[in-house]
């Protein structure tokens, strides 16, 4: 029998799961008394969901971008020219990382 056999039915159960239980956890924490409420409290968090991911998107490439300045800055202090090697190194890497991800 192959290992990944049941790799893929796990994955999808779990995602249902955790589906399941943001849901749940949405509508618990809404407060709300009826189903009407319930059912609005989970268009809310859904919208809050998907601006959560927005967010995280525009967050996360902007916090690696610092990161990397503060780095070359730093590596700037102590040889210039190996700061300006690594920068031309990443200019020309990135776009090949990037045209995998794609």
């Amino acid at each position: 029998m192959k290992k990944n056999e049941f790799r893929t039915p796990l994955i999808q159960s779990a995602a249902v799961l955790g589906g399941v239980l943001i849901l749940f956890a949405i509508v618990a924490s809404s407060g709300a008394s009826s189903t009407g409420g319930g059912i609005l409290a989970i268009i809310f968090g859904i919208g809050n969901l998907i601006l959560f991911f927005i967010g995280m998107g525009i967050a996360v490439p902007f916090s690696i971008a610092v990161l990397i300045a503060i780095f070359l800055a730093a590596v700037a202090m102590v040889d210039s020219e190996q700061a300006a090697a690594m920068y031309a190194d990443l200019k020309k890497t990135l776009p090949a990382k990037r045209s995998l991800a794609q």
